[in-house]
């Protein structure tokens, strides 16, 4: 899903839309697994999990990331 560019916004922007609903963000980053030149997705062993992957988001405050995180772990974003 992460390496479709429609797919990776539609996540980026879910993430955006769910968190900003109980904090402030600044940014979101997801790393996203890349294609070799023969058009295979290269990643690690630990992300190669179908389904899975890690986001990084940056609030304003420090206080603000244990609410968000109790609001969005373990939920799944444009499946």
């Amino acid at each position: 899903e992460l390496v479709d560019d429609e797919e990776y916004k539609e996540i980026l922007e879910d993430i955006i839309e769910e968190c900003s609903k109980y904090v402030k963000i600044e940014d979101v980053k997801i790393p996203r697994p890349k294609k070799n030149q023969k058009g295979r997705i290269h990643s690690k062993a630990s992300e190669s999990v179908e389904g899975l992957g890690k986001v990084f988001i940056k609030f304003e405050q420090i206080e603000d990331c244990g609410q968000a995180l109790s609001a969005i772990a373990g939920r799944q974003f444009a499946s």
